[in-house]
């Protein structure tokens, strides 16, 4: 398998210089275009348009570049997603089948990423593996929010 996704070049994209303290949503998403912003294959969604359908096999994660991306499960809209934002982590995290649809809300340029560089990355830049983890972290507290 070839990577798509350029090899951070520096200790930098790797391991960004830390703060004290959590760094802010806003850090995490500027990290994540700077890692993703020269990927050699970027799909562009025109609105309405479907990324994954709930319940269909996953072998792709997606990183936003611009626009907005609706996910839902049946009827319900889970989150709305926008530029920086990660989506469809899940399926490489755990081989499971989707658990909700993707549909772009707005025009988006959008970087597929599969489990070879997912992992790359997961090796390669300690941060981007933080990044997956906080996303995930933050889906599972807002569901049981909703509890």
């Amino acid at each position: 398998m070839s990577r798509l996704l350029p090899v951070p070049t520096s200790s930098e994209a790797a391991f960004p210089a830390m703060v004290p303290g959590i760094l802010s949503r806003e850090d995490m998403m500027e990290i994540a275009l700077d890692l993703f912003k020269d990927a050699k294959e970027c799909r562009t969604y025109a609105p309405g348009e479907t990324i994954f359908v709930e319940g269909e096999p996953g072998d792709l994660m997606y990183v936003i570049l611009d626009g907005e991306v609706e996910i839902r499960s049946e009827s319900a809209v889970l989150n709305i997603l926008s530029r920086g934002d990660i989506f469809g982590e899940m399926a490489l995290v755990d081989d499971s089948p989707r658990s909700a649809s993707a549909t772009a809300r707005t025009a988006c340029e959008i970087v597929p990423v599969d489990r070879y560089n997912f992992l790359f990355y997961v090796e390669h830049s300690p941060f981007f593996a933080l990044q997956v983890m906080s996303v995930m972290a933050n889906r599972l507290r807002q569901q049981i929010g909703q509890l």
